[in-house]
């Protein structure tokens, strides 16, 4: 049974502070993407629920609420999960929910219930046996956190578990729960908590394996389990995880900063990145944000600007937006009911220290609107620099097909050295150094710019000029021609011009056409 708790004064006015930094951005991004941002909050409001508020502090609103909440007892604890209503008119509000994790009292448990009651008659999967996006964001709306990411983790486990039979059909892919269901959620709530950790154990070590797959290597269950059982920093799990496969991650470091890396380690070091991103999503998520396990921290407060204009441009672009949102945090610890279900754990080491009892919330709240009213102040004088500065907004297409173009938004003061090397970033050109911008003068001349790398003769130079000299309007139209590279030059159409928007991150792609996104599809999957 699901036990929701009262939202007090100090919960209200810890998540009020993501409610408005969220707007502020939100409403400046294009309609076509809002839709999607809005199913991503509830990942999006955990990771700042984790994150510091203040620099050099452990102020999250995680270790501030569970400090001065009375309601944690000693074997529960508690979080706060945000979901989105929409209504009839289209208008969104947010609504925070205090929710109570125990063996008794696990949302986990009832979650997993209500995916598998979605299943009863069928449930429409992917190829590969996952849960539809769609068939997903429907179940999630049911759940206790309304993110379709929680909903597919709590398909896969239904599936492992040997719940799902997969039904005979020709034009779709379709499964259905298995009559041992019922059998299987019988068992006592401790059972089922513990059965669920495993198997998000066993989720987690396969999806590590695979990354490290080329080395001939696996990553044990028992190392996992011991990362529950002492909690410690993200560099020393990554010292454990290639520890375990006999690689020294230090050494490679230290070569890396040196630029002396053989091949080998080079492509050791590439799949940091990878692990981090699968440490952040399998690991954190699962333990910290679906089970209450554990409670992550993430030294680094939640950069707003930044992150929803990369989500944005991320949706436009149809690429995977667990990029953006899963980076692995600094370090985490057991909560009260971690310690209830991990054996043998040993919290000596606690990296997240509570708050000192001799601190009112009141104190701690006045520090965090303090320093969120000085960020605000400086955002307010870097809005006023910008009210004079303009923006251009370009059609960009292939010349050899005005069906395949990207519509993207720069500053005035870029150079042309500088757009050069964001159009080459905007169409995954690689390589791409000697090229000659063709823009016509006044007079409908056509003058010719060359890169700095260029082997032409250095007439015009094309990090002299930016936009602004060349006085670009509405109408005008030019070309980027790559050198030996004919295939890839480009028509550029200025659409317009207009003033700069500070909540807008530049330069940035701010549309493309279904046969670009198409062609990229397919490239990604080569």
């Amino acid at each position: 049974m699901i036990k929701e708790l009262d939202l007090n004064n100090n919960t209200n006015e810890i998540v009020k502070i993501f409610s408005e930094n969220f707007n502020e951005i939100y409403v400046f991004m294009e309609k076509d993407t809002k839709n999607e941002l809005l199913k991503l909050v509830p990942t999006l409001f955990k990771k700042w629920y984790y994150s510091t508020l203040v620099d050099d502090t452990v102020l999250s609103p995680a270790n501030i609420l569970c400090s001065y909440n009375s309601d944690e007892e000693k074997n529960s604890t508690f979080s706060v999960n945000l979901s989105v209503d929409i209504d009839k008119k289209g208008r969104k509000k947010f609504v925070y929910k205090s929710l109570l994790y125990n063996i008794e009292n696990h949302p986990v448990i009832d979650d997993l219930k209500e995916t598998a009651k979605k299943c009863i008659l069928d449930a429409p999967v992917n190829e590969n046996g996952s849960l539809t996006k769609d068939y997903a964001l429907e179940i999630a709306n049911t759940l206790s956190l309304k993110d379709h990411l929680y909903a597919e983790y709590l398909f896969n486990l239904l599936d492992r578990f040997g719940l799902l039979r997969q039904l005979t059909s020709i034009h779709s892919h379709r499964v259905q729960l298995r009559d041992n269901a019922d059998i299987f959620f019988k068992k006592d709530n401790e059972v089922l908590l513990r059965l669920i950790i495993d198997e998000s154990i066993k989720i987690f070590a396969e999806k590590i394996s695979k990354i490290i797959e080329p080395l001939n290597k696996t990553i044990s269950y028992e190392t996992v389990y011991s990362f529950l059982q002492k909690p410690i920093t993200i560099d020393e799990i990554f010292e454990k995880i290639y520890s375990s496969i006999g690689v020294d991650i230090n050494k490679i470091w230290e070569a890396s900063e040196k630029n002396e890396m053989s091949p080998y380690e080079a492509s050791i070091l590439s799949s940091t990145f990878h692990i981090g991103l699968i440490l952040d999503k399998y690991f954190m998520c699962v333990f910290g944000n679906y089970l209450n396990l554990i409670e992550p921290f993430y030294a680094m407060p939640i950069d707003f600007k930044h992150t929803i204009n990369s989500l944005s441009e991320i949706i436009t672009l149809k690429k995977d937006v667990g990029v953006e949102l899963f980076t692995p945090c600094s370090y985490f610890k057991l909560t009260n009911l971690g310690k209830e279900l991990i054996y043998g754990y040993d919290d000596s080491k606690n990296l997240i220290k509570n708050i000192p009892s001799n601190v009112g919330f009141d104190e701690v709240l006045n520090a965090i609107l303090f320093r969120n009213d000085e960020m605000r102040a400086e955002s307010l004088i870097d809005m006023e620099e910008c009210i004079n500065r303009k923006v251009i907004e370009f059609k960009v297409s292939y010349s050899n097909n005005m069906d395949m173009w990207k519509i993207i938004e720069v500053s005035e003061n870029i150079s042309l050295e500088e757009l050069g090397t964001e159009l080459c970033l905007c169409f995954a050109f690689e390589n791409i150094f000697d090229y000659t911008f063709i823009i016509p003068d006044k007079n409908l001349f056509p003058v010719e710019y060359v890169s700095r790398f260029s082997k032409k003769p250095p007439l015009n130079r094309t990090e002299k000029y930016t936009l602004k000299d060349l006085d670009i309007q509405a109408g005008k139209v030019f070309t980027f021609n790559p050198r030996l590279e004919k295939d890839l030059k480009l028509t550029i159409e200025c659409i317009s011009v207009k003033k700069e928007i500070y909540m807008i991150q530049y330069p940035r792609i701010k549309k493309q056409s279904d046969s670009i996104t198409k062609e990229e599809e397919d490239l990604d999957l080569i």
